[in-house]
């Protein structure tokens, strides 16, 4: 018994102290999470979810980098024990501490205790990721990977007993992963679509339904909160809010220009990222998923939103 939670007592140790250590002075703050932190401050300080300077406030910005999965509960705090970046970010290492224990119980349910360690010790050690230092920061990436985990982790918990109920809240997991973070839908998109047509022509192990109800429910969770963004958000009509959410979301269409999608191909492809293991793991995980069964099907998800 010693020989067994010894381990689970030193990591989480190391985990707490990479979480919580100088929190404030480490990442240095910088434009994103500072421009982050003024929708929960004005949102306390005079009711507005918005941005605020000397031009008052700007509706569509902040607003739109990070969902309300992080505003609100940062506001919250702001509101209870006084508004300050050690207050927000204690928000995030929970979240951050969150993901690591969620994303170890979905890697252990997949392959086992020693399969569940590798891959936590990868997630939160590599550089190509740095979940540390994104996840101690105000920014949406940690938080929306927590979401998606735990979609995932139900969702597979799901295929035994796939009841409307269960289906509803993965959906609805996903969903806020898209809300917290727009460029999961990106990823999250392409995945649930291949997934379907995967089960549907090659697996045929799963009903339909496995696959049709998360994906309305976590598009509809998206399209709600867009909708709310232009139609109550603003300050304007629905139309002039409109004319400005575009203006201020045109600038996230460089993301997919070729140039930077040319350029992110190669990094990831580089001794950088997973020290040139990421094709080599994306093709044994290929291999896994070969079997037309559940547990290969399982790992054709992985390699199927690995690739997206």
């Amino acid at each position: 018994m010693l020989q067994r939670s010894l381990p689970l007592t030193i990591a989480a140790i190391v985990i707490l102290f990479l979480a919580f250590f100088n929190l404030t002075h480490y990442p240095i703050t910088w434009f994103d999470e500072g421009s982050h932190l003024h929708v929960p401050k004005t949102l306390v300080r005079y009711g507005v979810y918005a941005d605020y300077s000397s031009e008052g406030f700007r509706h569509y910005g902040p607003t739109i980098g990070i969902g309300p999965t992080i505003m609100l509960p940062i506001a919250a705090a702001f509101q209870f024990f006084g508004i300050g970046l050690l207050q927000a970010r204690l928000v995030m290492v929970l979240y951050l501490l969150a993901t690591i224990y969620v994303f170890y119980r979905l890697a252990e349910g997949l392959g086992g205790t020693r399969l569940a360690w590798v891959a936590t010790a990868l997630l939160v050690t590599s550089r190509g990721i740095s979940l540390i230092e994104y996840g101690r920061q105000v920014l949406g990436e940690v938080p929306g990977l927590l979401f998606v985990v735990a979609g995932l982790a139900l969702w597979f918990a799901t295929w035994e007993r796939s009841s409307w109920q269960r289906l509803a809240a993965v959906g609805l997991l996903l969903g806020l992963a898209m809300v917290t973070k727009h460029q999961y839908l990106l990823v999250l998109a392409p995945t649930l679509g291949l997934a379907w047509l995967a089960n549907l022509n090659y697996y045929r192990t799963a009903p339909q339904r496995l696959f049709i109800v998360p994906g309305i429910i976590a598009f509809f969770c998206f399209a709600l909160w867009q909708g709310y963004l232009i139609l109550y958000l603003g300050p304007a009509t629905a139309s002039e809010n409109l004319a400005m959410f575009r203006q201020f979301t045109s600038g996230a269409a460089l993301v997919l220009s070729p140039q930077l999608m040319e350029r992110g191909l190669r990094e990831l492809l580089s001794l950088n990222v997973y020290m040139g293991w990421l094709v080599p793991v994306l093709a044994y995980g290929f291999i896994l998923a070969l079997p037309r069964q559940k547990e290969g099907q399982r790992w054709g998800y992985f390699v199927d939103a690995g690739g997206s």
